[in-house]
């Protein structure tokens, strides 16, 4: 199952009374018996055909006949003489009313009295010819309205090839080729009123709404692109020397794509959880860089990504894995990341795999050195972070830059609880005797360290 966020801002709240007698829906027999699902898990071949044939020849046809029992797919708007149908589906059909509003058409009666006929598909797939058929009967043309792919168009359009009655059907084009509705992007009214007006007007144009200006964007003077927090250790550990390629993962650290900042690399793409770096496995020999850097959060690490490493070793190329070593799931709350063995654990296992060296810089390498560490690992203070790329870089194979600082939001809370110390001095920059050369915001690359004009 899939869940489609339809607002800007996932948030909200309500009230919900779960009544299990709510719904009530009509249940298909087979052979005057529901249908029970027996999962099994032998998918393999000849089994597998089994599966399929009972797929194609009992479930599928189980699916249309609850569909149609439980009106799934129904006409909401059914004129005695319509001349155009419309058919969406999910949140597009709520867009298509609202753009119908702005034309003038607010209610059903007002649509049935414009000569429309709405089909709202509350199950698109699998797809029912008859349902379709049905509805494009008496119809001139029939409109599909519906988001990216023209998926249930190309379907409207094969169920009525060899139907008796043949409407125009358009959509993503019109019958000319001409583009009609956006396919990139979500789907709203504002992209839905220009089409609707340009197939109603030759007809209804009298009855539409005066065409109204488009609505503008108000010019905000201040841009609040997501950042790192003030503190984070992401803000040093996450830069790199010009040229450098480097590899997105998953996590906080996500976000050095959102800026177009040479100083965190020319970025090689962003794989899904657990497969950082794996993409240089196929990249690497056609290209003519020779070496990567891939970012990698512990919570990660120690969800899947610890298989891509070994993967990258298995499959001999050169990458240095920076493991951001911040102990918390920041992004979703600050929990400890599930799995998680203490930094000499990491460090003999990566070793035992395969990994050529191993570099820990670190905001305080004594807490490092406490860990009874392989002697192969060095230990730098994180002041030597790009001398410590730059000495993985110079290495063949798989190599693993660990940097050790904690999650500055986590750290404020343990501050708050009593739990860490709060350190007793603060650095503060006398504006007085500033030069305004802006140094120190771009080598702490910190938010909270800001110019005073």
């Amino acid at each position: 199952m899939g869940l489609k966020i339809v607002a800007d801002v996932a948030d909200g709240s309500s009230t919900v009374e779960l009544d299990p007698e709510r719904v009530t829906p009509e249940i298909p027999l087979v052979d005057g018996a529901p249908y029970v699902h027996v999962p099994d898990g032998a998918l393999l071949t000849p089994h597998t055909l089994e599966i399929e044939r009972e797929i194609l020849e009992v479930r599928a046809p189980l699916a249309l006949e609850y569909a149609a029992l439980n009106r799934l797919n129904h006409v909401t708007a059914n004129p005695s003489d319509p001349w155009i149908g419309i058919v969406s589906s999910g949140i597009t059909y709520r867009e298509v009313r609202e753009a119908l509003r702005r034309l003038g058409l607010a209610t059903l009666p007002e649509i049935e009295s414009a000569g429309i006929r709405l089909l709202k598909l509350g199950m698109p797939i699998p797809f029912n010819i008859s349902t379709i058929r049905s509805f494009a009967d008496k119809v001139e043309e029939v409109l599909v309205i519906e988001e990216k792919n023209p998926n249930v168009e190309s379907l409207v359009k094969d169920a009525l090839y060899n139907a008796s009655h043949h409407p125009t059907v358009v959509g993503r084009t019109d019958e000319h080729e001409a583009p009609m509705i956006p396919g990139g992007g979500a789907l709203h009214a504002d992209d839905i009123v220009p089409a609707l007006r340009a197939r109603l007007a030759p007809r209804i144009g009298d009855r539409l709404r005066e065409e109204y200006q488009p609505r503008e964007r108000i010019p905000l003077s201040v841009a609040r692109t997501p950042f790192f927090c003030s503190g984070c250790p992401h803000n040093r550990s996450a830069v790199v020397e010009d040229g450098i390629l480097v590899g997105a993962g998953i996590g906080c650290h996500t976000m050095v794509m959102l800026g177009d900042e040479p100083r965190y690399g020319d970025i090689a793409g962003l794989t899904c959880m657990g497969n950082e770096g794996t993409q240089w496995v196929g990249m690497a020999p056609f290209v003519e860089t020779d070496h990567l850097v891939q970012n990698l959060g512990d919570g990660t690490f120690f969800h899947s990504g610890q298989l891509a490493i070994t993967a990258a070793i298995a499959a001999g190329v050169n990458i240095t894995y920076k493991l951001l070593w911040n102990r918390a799931v920041a992004m979703t709350g600050g929990q400890d990341p599930t799995g998680q063995t203490e930094l000499d654990a990491v460090c003999h296992q990566l070793l035992a795999q395969g990994v050529r060296r191993i570099i820990i810089t670190s905001e305080d390498p004594g807490r490092a050195r406490r860990f009874a560490l392989p002697v192969e690992v060095d230990v730098w203070p994180r002041q030597r972070l790009a001398e410590a790329q730059r000495t993985l870089a110079a290495i063949e194979g798989v190599t693993v830059l660990i940097h050790d600082q904690r999650c500055a939001a986590e750290v404020r809370r343990d501050r708050k609880r009593g739990r860490v110390e709060t350190p007793p001095t603060r650095i503060v920059i006398n504006h007085r005797v500033c030069e305004g050369c802006g140094d120190c915001a771009a080598v702490s690359n910190c938010l909270s360290v800001q110019p005073i004009d």
